[in-house]
Protein backbone atom coordinates (compact mmCIF):
# COMPACT_ATOMS: atom_id res chain seq x y z
CA UNK A 1 0.00 0.00 0.00
CA UNK A 2 1.67 3.47 -0.92
CA UNK A 3 -0.08 6.16 -0.50
CA UNK A 4 0.34 9.79 -2.19
CA UNK A 5 1.39 12.75 -0.82
CA UNK A 6 -1.31 15.09 0.03
CA UNK A 7 -1.71 18.30 -2.34
CA UNK A 8 -0.19 21.42 -1.45
CA UNK A 9 0.81 24.39 -2.54
CA UNK A 10 2.62 24.58 -5.62
CA UNK A 11 4.68 27.16 -4.86
CA UNK A 12 5.27 26.31 -1.12
CA UNK A 13 7.76 23.65 -1.42
CA UNK A 14 9.17 23.57 2.15
CA UNK A 15 5.40 22.29 2.88
CA UNK A 16 6.04 19.59 -0.14
CA UNK A 17 9.23 18.34 1.32
CA UNK A 18 7.79 17.85 5.06
CA UNK A 19 4.83 16.36 3.20
CA UNK A 20 7.18 13.79 0.99
CA UNK A 21 8.95 12.62 4.11
CA UNK A 22 6.24 11.94 6.10
CA UNK A 23 4.73 10.28 3.54
CA UNK A 24 7.45 8.02 2.76
CA UNK A 25 7.48 7.52 6.87
CA UNK A 26 3.82 6.42 6.70
CA UNK A 27 3.87 4.18 4.03
CA UNK A 28 6.96 2.15 5.79
CA UNK A 29 5.39 1.87 8.86
CA UNK A 30 2.01 0.67 6.96
CA UNK A 31 4.36 -2.37 5.34
CA UNK A 32 5.81 -3.44 8.80
CA UNK A 33 2.41 -2.81 10.22
CA UNK A 34 1.06 -5.58 8.10
CA UNK A 35 3.93 -7.96 7.74
CA UNK A 36 4.82 -8.00 11.89
CA UNK A 37 1.85 -6.10 13.65
CA UNK A 38 1.87 -2.96 15.32
CA UNK A 39 2.78 -4.32 18.48
CA UNK A 40 5.82 -6.61 16.69
CA UNK A 41 7.14 -3.63 14.43
CA UNK A 42 9.58 -1.26 16.16
CA UNK A 43 10.54 2.38 14.94
CA UNK A 44 13.99 1.04 14.81
CA UNK A 45 12.72 -1.60 12.13
CA UNK A 46 10.55 1.45 10.46
CA UNK A 47 13.64 4.00 10.05
CA UNK A 48 16.26 0.90 8.77
CA UNK A 49 13.39 0.15 6.29
CA UNK A 50 14.23 3.68 4.49
CA UNK A 51 17.49 4.27 5.19
CA UNK A 52 17.03 6.72 7.97
CA UNK A 53 17.75 6.54 12.18
CA UNK A 54 14.85 7.05 14.41
CA UNK A 55 15.58 10.65 15.38
CA UNK A 56 14.33 11.50 11.70
CA UNK A 57 10.98 10.17 12.59
CA UNK A 58 10.76 11.31 16.53
CA UNK A 59 11.31 14.47 14.51
CA UNK A 60 8.00 14.08 13.04
CA UNK A 61 5.61 11.69 14.83
CA UNK A 62 5.98 11.38 18.75
CA UNK A 63 5.14 7.61 18.85
CA UNK A 64 4.27 4.53 17.23
CA UNK A 65 1.02 5.22 18.11
CA UNK A 66 0.95 8.47 16.22
CA UNK A 67 2.36 7.21 13.26
CA UNK A 68 -0.62 4.05 13.57
CA UNK A 69 -3.65 7.06 13.83
CA UNK A 70 -2.12 9.08 11.17
CA UNK A 71 -1.99 6.45 8.92
CA UNK A 72 -5.78 5.89 9.36
CA UNK A 73 -6.08 9.67 8.47
CA UNK A 74 -4.22 9.68 5.47
CA UNK A 75 -6.38 6.97 4.38
CA UNK A 76 -9.58 7.67 4.96
CA UNK A 77 -9.34 11.38 4.00
CA UNK A 78 -7.87 10.42 0.40
CA UNK A 79 -10.53 7.92 0.13
CA UNK A 80 -13.36 10.27 0.79
CA UNK A 81 -11.86 12.91 -1.19
CA UNK A 82 -11.97 10.10 -3.95
CA UNK A 83 -15.01 8.74 -3.95
CA UNK A 84 -17.27 12.27 -3.17
CA UNK A 85 -16.24 13.58 -6.45
CA UNK A 86 -19.35 12.24 -7.40
CA UNK A 87 -21.32 14.51 -6.63
CA UNK A 88 -19.04 17.19 -8.30
CA UNK A 89 -19.58 15.15 -11.70
CA UNK A 90 -20.45 17.42 -14.34
CA UNK A 91 -22.75 14.85 -15.55
CA UNK A 92 -25.77 15.41 -12.85
CA UNK A 93 -27.51 12.19 -14.03
CA UNK A 94 -28.12 9.87 -10.74
CA UNK A 95 -27.62 6.72 -12.03
CA UNK A 96 -24.05 7.79 -13.37
CA UNK A 97 -22.97 9.51 -9.94
CA UNK A 98 -24.40 6.08 -8.29
CA UNK A 99 -22.14 4.01 -10.46
CA UNK A 100 -19.46 6.61 -10.13
CA UNK A 101 -19.44 5.88 -6.25
CA UNK A 102 -19.45 2.30 -6.26
CA UNK A 103 -17.15 2.01 -9.18
CA UNK A 104 -14.60 3.88 -7.17
CA UNK A 105 -15.11 2.91 -4.06
CA UNK A 106 -14.55 -0.73 -4.96
CA UNK A 107 -11.65 0.23 -6.91
CA UNK A 108 -9.71 2.29 -4.07
CA UNK A 109 -10.99 -0.73 -1.14
CA UNK A 110 -8.89 -3.03 -3.29
CA UNK A 111 -6.11 -0.92 -3.49
CA UNK A 112 -6.33 -0.65 0.19
CA UNK A 113 -6.98 -4.01 1.16
CA UNK A 114 -3.50 -3.86 3.26
CA UNK A 115 -4.53 -0.75 5.23
CA UNK A 116 -8.33 -2.94 5.54
CA UNK A 117 -6.33 -5.40 7.15
CA UNK A 118 -4.42 -3.14 9.58
CA UNK A 119 -7.66 -1.83 10.13
CA UNK A 120 -8.99 -5.12 11.30
CA UNK A 121 -6.47 -6.11 13.18
CA UNK A 122 -5.25 -2.96 15.15
CA UNK A 123 -8.03 -0.91 16.11
CA UNK A 124 -7.75 -2.20 19.57
CA UNK A 125 -4.38 -0.68 19.96
CA UNK A 126 -6.19 2.54 18.61
CA UNK A 127 -7.71 5.24 21.44
CA UNK A 128 -10.88 5.55 22.41
CA UNK A 129 -11.17 8.55 20.89
CA UNK A 130 -9.43 7.66 17.47
CA UNK A 131 -11.92 4.01 16.92
CA UNK A 132 -14.70 7.09 17.72
CA UNK A 133 -13.69 9.30 14.93
CA UNK A 134 -12.83 6.16 12.63
CA UNK A 135 -17.13 5.32 13.25
CA UNK A 136 -18.01 8.85 12.75
CA UNK A 137 -15.64 8.65 9.38
CA UNK A 138 -17.07 5.49 7.83
CA UNK A 139 -20.78 7.24 9.08
CA UNK A 140 -19.69 9.88 6.66
CA UNK A 141 -19.47 7.40 3.85
CA UNK A 142 -23.09 5.96 4.58
CA UNK A 143 -24.18 9.34 4.49
CA UNK A 144 -22.99 9.70 1.14
CA UNK A 145 -24.04 6.66 0.14
CA UNK A 146 -27.74 7.71 0.85
CA UNK A 147 -27.57 11.10 -0.51
CA UNK A 148 -26.76 8.93 -3.31
CA UNK A 149 -30.29 6.59 -3.43
CA UNK A 150 -32.24 9.52 -2.12
CA UNK A 151 -31.66 11.68 -5.23
CA UNK A 152 -32.06 8.98 -7.56
CA UNK A 153 -35.45 7.89 -6.01
CA UNK A 154 -36.01 11.60 -6.23
CA UNK A 155 -35.51 11.57 -9.57
CA UNK A 156 -37.82 8.77 -10.33
CA UNK A 157 -34.97 6.47 -11.39
CA UNK A 158 -34.20 4.26 -7.49
CA UNK A 159 -37.04 1.95 -6.33
CA UNK A 160 -36.43 1.70 -2.59
CA UNK A 161 -37.99 1.59 0.32
CA UNK A 162 -35.47 2.49 2.95
CA UNK A 163 -32.18 4.44 1.35
CA UNK A 164 -30.33 4.73 5.01
CA UNK A 165 -30.80 0.93 5.51
CA UNK A 166 -29.54 0.01 1.54
CA UNK A 167 -26.90 2.43 1.77
CA UNK A 168 -25.77 0.17 4.56
CA UNK A 169 -26.28 -3.19 2.80
CA UNK A 170 -23.81 -1.33 -0.20
CA UNK A 171 -21.49 -0.30 2.22
CA UNK A 172 -20.82 -3.68 3.74
CA UNK A 173 -20.93 -5.64 0.75
CA UNK A 174 -17.93 -3.13 -0.75
CA UNK A 175 -16.10 -2.58 2.30
CA UNK A 176 -15.98 -6.01 2.73
CA UNK A 177 -14.70 -6.97 -0.67
CA UNK A 178 -10.89 -6.72 0.66
CA UNK A 179 -11.75 -10.06 2.42
CA UNK A 180 -12.08 -12.63 -0.53
CA UNK A 181 -11.06 -10.95 -3.42
CA UNK A 182 -7.93 -12.16 -4.89
CA UNK A 183 -5.55 -9.56 -7.78
CA UNK A 184 -4.31 -12.60 -9.24
CA UNK A 185 -7.34 -14.56 -9.33
CA UNK A 186 -9.45 -14.80 -12.67
CA UNK A 187 -11.62 -11.84 -12.29
CA UNK A 188 -9.59 -8.82 -12.89
CA UNK A 189 -10.35 -5.93 -10.89
CA UNK A 190 -11.86 -3.96 -13.47
CA UNK A 191 -14.52 -7.07 -13.72
CA UNK A 192 -15.11 -6.85 -10.12
CA UNK A 193 -15.65 -3.05 -10.26
CA UNK A 194 -18.86 -3.63 -12.90
CA UNK A 195 -20.20 -6.95 -11.18
CA UNK A 196 -20.25 -4.85 -8.13
CA UNK A 197 -21.82 -1.95 -9.69
CA UNK A 198 -24.32 -4.49 -11.21
CA UNK A 199 -25.15 -5.48 -7.90
CA UNK A 200 -25.77 -2.13 -6.21
CA UNK A 201 -27.82 -0.77 -8.99
CA UNK A 202 -29.78 -4.20 -8.78
CA UNK A 203 -29.70 -3.40 -4.93
CA UNK A 204 -31.37 0.24 -5.69
CA UNK A 205 -34.11 -0.74 -8.02
CA UNK A 206 -32.20 0.61 -11.22
CA UNK A 207 -34.50 -1.32 -14.19
CA UNK A 208 -32.67 0.79 -16.64
CA UNK A 209 -35.19 3.46 -17.34
CA UNK A 210 -37.03 6.13 -15.91
CA UNK A 211 -39.93 5.68 -13.30
CA UNK A 212 -42.40 8.84 -14.13
CA UNK A 213 -44.74 9.21 -11.06
CA UNK A 214 -48.46 8.31 -11.60
CA UNK A 215 -50.82 11.20 -13.04
CA UNK A 216 -53.10 12.86 -10.11
CA UNK A 217 -56.27 11.12 -10.07
CA UNK A 218 -58.67 13.30 -11.47
CA UNK A 219 -61.59 14.98 -9.07
CA UNK A 220 -65.06 14.76 -10.22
Amino acid sequence: MQLPPTDTNAGDAKNQIQEYKDTLIINAAAELFYKRGFKSATLDEIAASIGVTKPFIYKRFKSKHELLERLFDKVFAGLYEAVSQCEQLEDKDPVRRFEFFIDTYTRRKIELSTFSVILLEEEKSLSPEKISDIRSKYHGFDALVTRLIVNGVEAGVFQVGNPKVTAFAISGMVQWTHRWYQPNGKLSIEALCQEMTQMALRLVGWTGQYVLPAPPVAQR
